[in-house]
Formats: structure tokens, C-alpha cells, sequence
């Protein structure tokens, strides 16, 4: 996974480069990728600036059409934010015996839709996850096959290294 995230960063900086990511060309994207635009006010700017950095993140978002993009680049900031929550917390859980509990949905300042009205009920599988006193039921959620720790970053900022999902396949 880690060498595809590699191809992907490849395609993902041609395409930025290039000025053709999605509906709408290069404009439009950099204006709805920007770590400081308003649609990201409320949302940890680190977490922002990270998924606007990640090969993947843009790559997909270079798909969206114009008038979605915003929206998904919302649920990203707020997927690598629970994700990788989630992530910590079943590391510790596994350690410790103890789950613990998650921090609190991320929530923007100026919610886009469809994004946001999806997020409580995505929030709420990871939460009955932890309740469940079941650390493998948060495991699968993690790993499963469309999950996001398939493609999200086990570490901040380390694009090019394991995904969540292989930390946790390696023993963490």
C-alpha cells in the first residue's frame, strides 16, 4: 500500500501541476483545497493542512465535481480526525484493556452538505464500536475493506508510510 500511496503522490502532483484536476480545472480546486479557505474554519487546522497535503486525498478530491468538493473535503478533514482517533484509542485499548473513549466529532463552523448530515451516523458506528467493549469490533473498522484506515495514514503527515490499517495488520 505504501508504494501505491507513492504512485498516487506521483499522479496527484502531475495533475496539480498540470492544472487539470477535475470539473472546473485548476482554480476552482486550489480555491476548495486551500488549508485556509472558510469552508474549513472550525476543523483543526493541522488535521486541514495535512489532508490538503496527502497524494490520496487529492487525488480524489480532483474527481469531485465543483459543486461537491467542498463537502468531501470536509468529511476528509473530519475522516482523518476520527480515523485516526479511533486508531489511537485501539492502540491503547489493546494495550491497556482499557477503551477509553473517543474525542468529539469535529464539527466546521459552515457545514457543507452531503458530508455533514452523513458524519453523526458514520461518528456512531466507530462509537458503538468502543461501547461495544469488543476491541476487535473497532479493529474491523478500521480495516475493513473500504475503511478508512485502508488509505489514511497511520502517522501525521507520513503519506509515503503505513496506512492504519497496515499498522495494525504489522502489530501496531
Amino acid at each position: 500500500m505504501a508504494r501505491a500511496r507513492a504512485q498516487t503522490a506521483a499522479v496527484a502532483m502531475l495533475l496539480l501541476v498540470a492544472g487539470c484536476t477535475g470539473v472546473g480545472g485548476g482554480a476552482k480546486f486550489a480555491a476548495a483545497t486551500s488549508p485556509d479557505a472558510e469552508h474549513f474554519a472550525g476543523l483543526d487546522r493541522e488535521v486541514v493542512a495535512e489532508v490538503m497535503s496527502d497524494p490520496i486525498a487529492l487525488e480524489r478530491l480532483g474527481q469531485e465535481a465543483d459543486a461537491d468538493r467542498e463537502s468531501m473535503a470536509q468529511g476528509m478533514v473530519r475522516n482523518f480526525a476520527v480515523c485516526r482517533d479511533a486508531f489511537e484509542l485501539y492502540a491503547r485499548w489493546i494495550t491497556t484493556g482499557e477503551p477509553g473513549s473517543l474525542a468529539p466529532l469535529p464539527v466546521p463552523d459552515a457545514p457543507r452538505e452531503p458530508s455533514h448530515g452523513s458524519w453523526p451516523g458514520e461518528y456512531a458506528r466507530f462509537e458503538a464500536a468502543v461501547t461495544s467493549g469488543d476491541p476487535d469490533r473497532l479493529r474491523e473498522q478500521l480495516t475493513a475493506n473500504g475503511a478508512c484506515g485502508q488509505w489514511i495514514p497511520a502517522r501525521p503527515n507520513d503519506a509515503s508510510g503505513l496506512t492504519i490499517a497496515e499498522a495494525i495488520e504489522a502489530g501496531l
